[in-house]
């Protein structure tokens, strides 16, 4: 079985780190190559570099600018070449190009199958973007999401239910660590920087605990995004100077995991986060808004805290909870170690990734 994955990315992001990991665990049932987009003089990218560093092989598709026309040609050159028994596309363009070559990869008895990660909505060209995706899904022969949740979008958008799997993330599982206890005043959030994460709520909930006079306790943002200076601007004219720390982009932040006492995402729209998962995995508290696919992970009150209310107010009362109780919240880490354990590793994933492929590929059977 021959698989080419299409991805558009630079950076060695999560999404695509946890690609990379499932590819390795399936290299000895599925022969995998990657395509990726380079623009203008640029020789190679972190991506590009991953990519070969896993011995992986990976084709160029070269771009002059953003949706140059002569890369459709080129990205049916590299099909002709690899001769592909599914093409897997993850991001916007890739997805517009493969429709458009639909008819040529039906006689090339190519398969296709559309990831959908999720949407952000950071400026009036990402709206776009969305857009496109919504219209494109409505066509893609096969599609996979990664929550429940997001196949009932998909469907409102017209795309028929037996089209798509639901196939969750899942992660490499931290060392087994029962007697995690973490700083208890060692407060970690992780993720981009990005309106829809909600950082600015909770800087807004660390100024009502100051004001409520709940001291001893920091708040480590590892993370970076077009939202790093506002919200930077904001801790400072707050005076949150002493309890916020701006730990920038950490590629691997397992030791702040190990660090930490209580994990906290903001989210205001998610799909289904592996940093809730990696949190978890490290038998780390989690307190969170229950957005998207988060209720599919954990129950509310049985292994994390979920907010129905999405305020500066209640995640304040929700970490001043955790800062008088730290051990009810432990009780529930525990739970949810177990059940990311049993339910979302990375080889939980692949399996499920591996028994789409041959869905896909009946005649490989």
């Amino acid at each position: 079985m021959k698989i080419l994955i299409l991805m558009e990315t630079e950076a060695f992001s999560g999404p695509a780190k946890n690609l990379l990991e499932t590819l390795k665990l399936l290299r000895d049932e599925v022969h995998f190559e990657v395509a990726t987009f380079l623009r203008g003089s640029a020789e190679s990218s972190a991506f590009i570099e991953a990519v070969r560093s896993a011995g992986l092989p990976v084709h160029v598709i070269r771009e002059r600018f953003r949706y140059d026309p002569s890369a459709i040609r080129h990205l049916f050159r590299i099909v002709q070449k690899t001769a592909p028994d599914i093409i897997q596309i993850h991001n916007t363009k890739s997805r517009l190009y493969v429709t458009l070559l639909r008819r040529r990869l039906e006689r090339l008895g190519v398969r296709e199958i559309h990831y959908f990660h999720g949407e952000t909505w950071v400026d009036r060209k990402q709206h776009f973007y969305n857009r496109l995706d919504r219209l494109l899904f409505r066509y893609a022969p096969n599609v996979v999401v990664v929550a429940e949740y997001q196949r009932e979008l998909l469907v409102g958008w017209g795309v028929s239910k037996d089209r798509v799997a639901v196939i969750h993330n899942g992660i490499r599982l931290a060392p087994v660590d029962t007697a995690h206890r973490g700083e208890k005043n060692y407060l970690l959030t992780v993720g981009r920087f990005s309106k829809e994460k909600g950082h600015q709520i909770l800087l807004a909930a660390a100024c009502l605990l100051r004001r409520r006079e709940v001291a001893g306790f920091c708040l480590h943002m590892v993370g970076d995004g077009p939202e790093r200076q506002s919200l930077e601007r904001y801790a400072a004219e707050k005076g949150l100077a002493d309890i916020v720390a701006f730990e920038g982009y950490q590629s691997d932040p397992s030791d702040y995991y190990k660090r930490a006492g209580l994990f906290i995402l903001p989210s205001l729209t998610e799909g289904f986060p592996n940093v809730l998962l990696e949190a978890a995995s490290h038998g780390v508290p989690v307190i969170s808004f229950d957005v998207g696919g988060i209720p599919e992970i954990f129950r509310n009150g049985e292994e994390a805290v979920l907010l129905s209310d999405h305020n500066p107010e209640a995640l304040a009362d929700a970490i001043q909870d955790y800062l008088q109780n730290p051990e009810k919240h432990r009780i529930m880490a525990e739970k949810a170690r177990l059940r990311v354990m049993r339910e979302f590793s990375l080889e939980k994933k692949a399996a499920r990734l591996l028994e789409y492929y041959k869905e896909i590929l009946p005649q490989r059977r």
